[in-house]
């Protein structure tokens, strides 16, 4: 006989015999190939799944930082002296322990009594908010925000200032832990009744406003 064993055919079953032990082996081969391939399909798909999540979360986390320092941007630079205790609360009701101390000894040492005296009001607009670092507990980000400020001194107008900010959740929200006045692209200053304006780009960093810790 010519030929190699492997090419033999392999003997014809009768209707009702047990497999033979080649047809259970391939039966088993087939099963534990479609079982690895099932595994390895639902692995994929839990591992694209915690990474879509994962970057969601992130996203997320990002979103409410830039939310929560352009909110304090405004709060911070807007006041009215004819109501000053809901700036003061605008403020506190957004910042942390730290800061909120840090603030409150500011307001109440005497910027609360210059804004009387000078019959000053401000409002303030954000232009972006930048978001650098966030981690679990902690974020930083930069805003910059526009500032308009009336009183009986004239009108000054600040813009492009730069608030830099360090960020810690509480309560699940963003709190202001942190903030440095980083200074300003313009300013400028109308005297009452039209006079002359006067501008000027800040060559110095203005004072770091921070939490003591």
């Amino acid at each position: 006989m010519t030929g190699t064993e492997a090419d033999e055919p392999e003997p014809t079953q009768e209707p009702g015999a047990p497999p033979s032990r080649r047809a259970r082996w391939r039966g088993y081969a087939s099963w534990t190939v479609a079982g690895a391939l099932l595994t390895v399909g639902a692995t994929a798909g839990v591992i694209q799944w915690t990474r879509a999540g994962r970057l969601a979360e992130e996203k997320a986390d990002r979103a409410a930082v830039a939310t929560g320092a352009g909110e304090f941007a405004v709060a911070l630079l807007s006041y009215d002296y004819r109501n000053l205790q809901a700036a003061r609360n605008g403020v506190l009701s957004r910042a942390a322990d730290g800061f909120a101390r840090t603030y409150d000894e500011a307001f109440t040492g005497g910027l609360e009594s210059v804004i009387t005296k000078l019959r000053a009001s401000a409002t303030a607009t954000v232009r972006d908010v930048y978001v650098a670092d966030v981690a679990e507990g902690g974020a930083r980000a930069i805003a910059v925000a526009d500032a308009q400020i009336n009183g009986t001194m004239g009108t000054r107008r600040v813009l492009g200032s730069h608030l830099e900010m360090r960020l810690v959740r509480l309560g699940g929200k963003w709190r202001i832990d942190e903030v440095t006045a980083i200074g300003a692209a313009d300013e400028s200053v109308t005297r009452p009744g039209g006079g002359s304006e006067e501008s000027a780009r800040p060559d110095t960093q203005e004072k770091s406003e921070k939490s003591g810790k």
